[in-house]
């Protein structure tokens, strides 16, 4: 290795090492993403669950009103209930895949705000400023009374405590999975933030 390479990796050592200085980056959120890919799904896992609460609502509210067209249309089409696939049968069916979703997704947000609920209000506060409300740490820390490092520093505190919580109540990386299975866009957010950890577990 000549002198010029030599060089280079410090620079490039330097800047990691400032990155990570400026960030605030927990040291008990590295050690996950660095050594324990099990940690590193849970840690996902939590990130992913708080990043999509709020649009759940949503979700379920379109659902309802499917659910209410669906089910006016099942007692309209009765004078066809003899054909399965445009009538009475098939439509009720709809409806009660779509009431089993409906009842999915409300337990998933109450998952969600059950390992919120075990922050404390400061850091709840945090939580539905940065996550549910998605606003920036400048404001974030205004708003909070606090300074943009201590912002950065909560941030990944936060998601340690909750991964703690999850591992004391076994909600592990199965857990999520069979929670979320007829949920493909939540699993497409996990997998985004598992692969930015596992990349950043390369650096």
């Amino acid at each position: 290795m000549n002198k010029e390479q030599i060089n280079n990796n410090k620079k490039r050592k330097t800047v990691q090492e400032k990155v990570k200085k400026d960030a605030k980056i927990n040291t008990n959120s590295l050690n996950v993403c660095k050594f324990d890919k099990t940690g590193v799904s849970l840690f996902a896992w939590v990130k992913t669950l708080i990043s999509v609460h709020d649009a759940i609502p949503n979700i379920i509210k379109l659902i309802d009103k499917i659910i209410t067209t669906k089910a006016t249309s099942a007692i309209d089409g009765s004078s066809i209930f003899g054909d399965y696939k445009h009538g009475t049968y098939n439509q009720i069916e709809q409806v009660i895949d779509l009431q089993q979703r409906k009842l999915s997704l409300i337990n998933i947000f109450k998952i969600i705000e059950t390992m919120v609920q075990s922050l404390s209000k400061k850091h709840q506060e945090f939580v539905n400023l940065k996550f549910y409300k998605h606003k920036t740490v400048q404001y974030i820390a205004e708003e909070l009374e606090i300074d943009e490092r201590t912002a950065f520093r909560w941030s990944n505190n936060i998601l340690s405590k909750l991964v703690e919580y999850c591992e004391k109540n076994n909600w592990g990386t199965m857990f999520f999975n069979s929670q979320t299975q007829d949920e493909p866009w939540i699993k497409e957010h996990y997998n985004k933030y598992y692969k930015k950890m596992m990349d950043y577990n390369k650096v």
